[in-house]
C-alpha cells in the first residue's frame, strides 16, 4: 500500500491558517533548525512534529538555556520504559526552569500540536539572542500563539491523555 501524504502545512479542522501564523510558525522551526536541531526541510508546520524531534528540540534547547548544565540524551532510547524515564526528567527539567503549561511525559512523548506549540515557543523564547533579535522573535511567537487555529490532529498522538482511562474516579 502507498504511505498517506502529509497533510498540507497551515491547514486545520476550520480551514486556512492565516499566513502571518504560518509565517510565525515558521520562524520558530527556523528558529530551531538554526541552534542544530535536525528538522528536516519537509517539516513545515509543527503539527508534523513527532515525538522524536519533540525529545531532540527540547533536550538541545534546554542545554542551550543553560550553558550546558542540563544535558540530556537528545533521542529517544528503544525500551519504553527508558522512553518514559527521559521524557520524564526532561518534563521535570522543563517545570523547574519555569514552565507552566502542562507537561509530563505524554506531552513529549505523545505530542499534540497544542503542546507541542506551547512547548517549543517556551523554549525558543529563552535562547541565548541578542536583545534585537528578542523583541523580533517575541513578535513572531506571539502571533503564532494568537492567530494560529488548530489543525488536523497528529495521528500519533495519544487519543487518550488520561493515564487511568474509566479507572478509579471517572464518571460514570
Amino acid at each position: 500500500p502507498k504511505p498517506e501524504p502529509k497533510p498540507k502545512a497551515g491547514l486545520s479542522r476550520g480551514g486556512a491558517m492565516s499566513a502571518s501564523a504560518r509565517e510565525a510558525e515558521g520562524i520558530l522551526l527556523l528558529s530551531l533548525r538554526q541552534v542544530g536541531v535536525p528538522i528536516p526541510e519537509d517539516v513545515e508546520g509543527l503539527h508534523e512534529i513527532t515525538a522524536e524531534l519533540l525529545v531532540h528540540s527540547v533536550a538541545k534547547c534546554l542545554a542551550l538555556i543553560t550553558e550546558g548544565a542540563v544535558a540530556e540524551k537528545t533521542t529517544l532510547p528503544e525500551g519504553v520504559a527508558a522512553r518514559h524515564r527521559l521524557c520524564t526528567r526532561l518534563a521535570q527539567l522543563l517545570k523547574d526552569h519555569g514552565y507552566a503549561g502542562d507537561c509530563g511525559y505524554n506531552q513529549l512523548l505523545y505530542p499534540s500540536w497544542q503542546h507541542t506549540r506551547q512547548i517549543l515557543t517556551w523554549l525558543v523564547e529563552r535562547l541565548p539572542r541578542s536583545e534585537e533579535e528578542k523583541a523580533s522573535l517575541a513578535l513572531a511567537l506571539t502571533l503564532t500563539l494568537t492567530l494560529t487555529p488548530n489543525p488536523k490532529p497528529n495521528p500519533n498522538a495519544n487519543p487518550n491523555p488520561d493515564p487511568n482511562p474509566g479507572g478509579r474516579g471517572a464518571r460514570r
